[in-house]
């Protein structure tokens, strides 16, 4: 398949993948088998993915593309650990207390951002949020 092709392939699975999560859908991959759940009154989505299965379960399993937001988050989580500290050390600070704030909402909107444009990716995008962090990704928070 030409590299043209299969971006193609990719970004019309990223948009079922995406319709179906609108619709009340659930896509998973269990022990390798998709699992699927979801309104029963549409078969029209149903349909589709059972068609595209194979595609569907190749890039749940194989998330590509989410490299620039793990890093971003990545840093991100770094900057408001520091942030956080420093707003312990001088909670008077409104200009650090106002600065963390803004970022903590930019921070948990790049998150969910991740998750609307790679509806497939699954799990923690920094390999798991630390306890000690003053805020914690949609998959950590919700274990």
């Amino acid at each position: 398949m030409g590299r043209d092709r299969q971006a193609q392939t990719v970004m019309q699975t990223r948009l079922l993948l995406h319709d179906a999560q609108a619709a009340g859908f659930s896509v998973e991959v269990v022990d390798g088998y998709l699992d699927v759940k979801g309104p029963p009154e549409r078969g029209d989505i149903m349909s589709e993915i059972k068609a595209h299965k194979a595609e569907i379960a190749d890039i749940i399993s194989h998330p590509e593309g989410i490299g620039q937001y793990a890093d971003r988050l990545r840093k991100g989580i770094d900057w408001l650990e520091i942030c956080f500290q420093r707003v312990l050390d001088d909670p008077f600070n409104q200009r650090m207390i106002d600065a963390m704030s803004r970022n903590l909402h930019r921070w948990a909107d790049l998150d969910e951002e991740l998750r609307q444009v790679f509806p497939e990716f699954r799990g923690c995008p920094i390999d798991g949020c630390k306890d000690t962090a003053p805020v914690r990704c949609l998959h950590c928070s919700n274990l």
